[in-house]
């Protein structure tokens, strides 16, 4: 083929249109010659992999898991072994220690040690042998002493001691801690917290309980100031008798075993605080058996020469009285009792309150002392409130 000429004196490409086409023969028989070769080593690898279905590889999940399980229970068990040897081993550290304390590495020490502790165990059979002999004499010479005795006769199962009034009076000055007895309960009546409780609300409420005139709240001067000191507070207001003893009424006032109540004097128009026994509150005879019993812990504290107890004892209570008289006699503290059916007592009469705006009575004159030539006077016995 003849080349062709060149027109107008442009380049020609022929050359370069020709090595591009060379160049792309090429790589085309390589691609297929790798091709060729892929195909054939996907064959021989696909050839010697074995053929693995669903089934068999389930089998071989379930084979995996199974050894997976083994191998933790063998390292739990390693686990187990080591802590059981680290016992072991503290053990063994805790008996050497032992041995080398006591000094029994060999049998022959522990032979000795043996034989030590026999000879002192013989001793000691031997003393409290004859310790068992003396015991067993005395023992004896008790019994007839007791056979030579007067045969004492038996009391009823269901008698009760109780003991009956001795009148005598209580030291002077002493002070009275009053109990009640109510429902086969025992409280302690606290006569001066309960006055005191009492004074206080009233102090507190003495603007809502006092009279007042056009629109002032009255006063009176007071002279007498050395009662309780509460009353300082009120003992110059002059208090309408309605307003405190329904204030009384109303509220709730006194402490866990006793309600307050405030009372008119029908006839002196004087006041008088009442203490009413709460019902279900108190110790019962089982409760005083305790040592946690409140009435016990009081009696404790009490001192025999200056205070002494009285008992208030309604008729259905004598047995938790009994009870509670014998925790009195133990710690040697004075006591008395009343029969007191009633579940109110008056702790308080006339106590300093302004009721109506009424002077208080003046006291007494001195009475003129007696002539030379009058009897003497019998002497004034107190009151007897000690058993």
């Amino acid at each position: 083929m003849g080349r062709r000429r060149k027109s107008d004196g442009a380049p020609s490409f022929d050359s370069l249109l020709d090595t591009l086409t060379n160049v792309v023969g090429i790589l085309v028989i390589m691609l297929i010659v790798t091709l060729l070769g892929v195909r054939d080593a996907v064959r021989r690898i696909k050839w010697e992999i074995p053929d693995i279905s669903e089934a068999k590889l389930e089998e071989l999940r379930r084979l995996a898991d199974l050894k997976q399980q083994k191998l933790s229970e063998e390292n739990a068990s390693i686990e187990e072994t080591q802590a059981v040897l680290a016992k072991l081993k503290k053990i063994q550290d805790e008996i050497d220690a032992l041995r080398k304390l006591l000094k029994l590495d060999s049998p022959e020490a522990q032979l000795k040690e043996l034989r030590k502790k026999l000879k002192e165990l013989e001793e000691l059979q031997k003393k409290l042998e004859e310790e068992a002999k003396e015991q067993e004499k005395l023992l004896a010479e008790m019994r007839k002493r007791l056979a030579k005795l007067p045969k004492r006769k038996k009391a009823a199962s269901n008698a009760k001691m109780i003991r009956m009034p001795q009148p005598r009076s209580p030291v002077a000055d002493s002070k009275c801690v009053w109990f009640m007895c109510r429902d086969s309960r025992i409280s302690r009546m606290d006569h001066e917290e309960l006055l005191e409780t009492a004074l206080k609300r009233i102090a507190s409420s003495k603007y809502l309980l006092s009279i007042r005139e056009k629109g002032r709240v009255l006063k009176v001067a007071g002279k007498d100031k050395k009662r309780h000191p509460i009353l300082k507070e009120v003992a110059n207001w002059v208090l309408d008798p309605e307003k405190a003893v329904g204030y009384f009424t109303q509220k709730d006032i006194g402490d866990r075993n006793f309600r307050l109540s405030l009372r008119l004097h029908p006839t002196y128009k004087k006041e008088r605080l009442y203490a009413t026994y709460r019902e279900g509150k108190g110790e019962t005879a089982k409760d005083l058996r305790s040592s946690t019993s409140r009435y016990e812990s009081v009696i404790r504290k009490m001192d025999p020469k200056k205070q002494y107890a009285r008992f208030l004892v309604s008729p259905e209570s004598f047995e938790v009285y009994v009870r509670a008289r014998e925790i009195v006699e133990k710690n040697d503290i004075p006591a008395g009792w009343l029969v007191h059916p009633s579940d109110e007592w008056q702790i308080a009469y006339d106590f300093g309150l302004n009721l109506r705006g009424e002077k208080k009575p003046e006291p007494a004159p001195p009475a003129p002392p007696p002539p030379a030539d009058a009897p003497p006077k019998k002497k004034v016995i107190p009151m007897s409130v000690l058993d």
